[in-house]
């Protein structure tokens, strides 16, 4: 199949083109790269989609108190953009978030602490038509689910019902998070009606000293501009004997270094892509490898590719397979993350269709794919991965992610990243595909 030192080498060039933010330039030599191990891995059929689409540009993001005191913020990601000299008012403190509709932040800056509710075994329990787990390791395990936004949409929303200034968002652990805007249309170019930033959560204990000590006012300054540019799909295929199609799909772009999120899917696909092209006799249908592109931004490149092949591939096509983040497991002990060596549990999001949740359970088992849920597409949980366009279509699906605290962070380095369980999906993917 794929070695480690071989595997390793991908996450970490794809890591080293810096921060993979659809339309700039570490975007593009993704792309470049992808298409380069796709043909040297044997490929003929290799091509790009693009996507035009409103690039957010901010070139000054900070945060002035009235003591002079300035905080280096992470911005609200398509957020309005201020004029360069942004705008200043009172900051009001709010603990909790749910509350924010109590407060008069009209012509003001909520400054508010962002709390998610926390995901534990047992509620997935009630939706999950199968655990593996052999060595009884998740029997407790819980998280916050950072993912699921509740509280950052309402602060929004009630902060643009009320007319204030800004938000300031404090995010709940010591990294920078990349948090989009609920109103944000990157398809369209446009970005939402407040301005809003997000602070670490030592950035926001030092704010909130201040406050404390009677500091009142800020001056909240985001000035950027949307660029129309282009981000691009990169595809190949395989051709099988048969009039079928398999799609192998994974992001290849990331807001941070992301070497979890998503080096590690990338990867897997990569891995399934040269065992492929190396063994065409194991090709009963025509595989088709999709990188897609902007999946942070409003998942744009799997919209764009359903858009592009509901008449062909996807008229004929048994199942989309996708992978994404394989990752080192993270536990929060006295509100501190600590990352451990032990594998991130998984869920599996698999289509209701009998012989599908047979193949996928035969295949966890064979690999050792453990520390994975299993779950069907129906439920209130949705599938909120890089595929839920195609849950939401109605294609069949299998997709496969964990959801570290990391991801979405400045701390998802290549060091987060198991390469032996990547090799290990690889293998798991293969032969999904190999047995449909």
């Amino acid at each position: 199949m794929v070695n480690e030192n071989e595997v390793f080498k991908w996450i970490s060039d794809l890591c080293g083109f810096g921060y993979r933010r659809p339309g700039t330039e570490a975007d593009q030599r993704t792309q470049e790269y992808l298409v380069k191990m796709l043909k040297e891995f044997g490929l003929d059929e290799v091509w790009l989609e693009p996507i035009e689409f409103g690039m957010w540009d901010p070139k000054t993001v900070e945060l002035r108190l009235s003591d002079g005191f300035v905080l280096d913020c992470e911005p609200l990601q398509y957020s309005k953009f201020t004029e360069p000299e942004g705008v200043e008012g009172e900051m009001v403190y709010i603990e909790d978030g749910t509350k924010i509709s109590e407060y008069d932040i009209e012509g003001k800056i909520p400054v508010v602490d962002i709390r998610y509710g926390e995901l534990s075994i047992d509620f997935l329990r009630i939706f999950s038509e199968w655990i593996y787990d052999p060595g009884n390791t998740l029997s407790t395990y819980k998280q916050p689910a950072t993912w699921i936004n509740e509280m950052e949409r309402m602060v929004y929303e009630e902060a643009k019902k009320q007319d204030a200034l800004g938000i300031v968002l404090i995010y709940p652990f010591n990294m920078r998070p990349y948090i989009l805007s609920p109103e944000a249309d990157p398809y369209n170019g446009r970005y939402g009606a407040v301005a809003g930033v997000v602070l670490t959560k030592n950035q926001g204990e030092s704010l909130k000293r201040r406050l404390g000590n009677g500091v009142k006012e800020a001056r909240l300054v985001q000035a950027g501009e949307i660029i129309k540019t282009t981000t691009s799909n990169v595809l190949a295929e395989v051709k099988g004997d048969g009039d079928k199609y398999i799609v192998m799909g994974s992001h290849h772009d990331s807001m941070w270094e992301g070497g979890t999120e998503d080096a590690s899917g990338t990867a897997v696909i990569l891995g399934a892509a040269k065992y492929f092209a190396k063994h065409h006799k194991d090709v009963k249908h025509s595989i088709v490898f999709l990188f897609d592109a902007a999946e942070q931004i409003d998942v744009m490149g799997s919209k764009a590719f359903i858009d592009r092949h509901k008449e062909d591939i996807l008229k004929d096509m048994l199942v989309e397979i996708h992978m994404e983040h394989i990752a080192k497991e993270t536990l929060v002990e006295d509100g501190e993350i600590i990352v451990t060596d032990e594998l991130q549990p998984r869920a599996i999001f698999v289509s209701k269709k009998e012989e599908l949740f047979n193949l996928v359970k035969r295949m966890i088992v064979k690999h050792d794919m453990r520390r994975t849920i299993m779950l069907p597409t129906d439920t209130p949980l949705g599938v909120p991965t890089d595929a839920t366009k195609f849950a939401e279509a109605g294609y069949p699906l299998i997709s496969f992610i964990s959801a570290p605290l990391y991801w979405n962070t400045d701390w998802d380095t290549v060091d987060k990243v198991p390469i032996d369980e990547v090799v290990r999906t690889i293998g798991f993917a293969v032969d999904l595909a190999r047995n449909l």
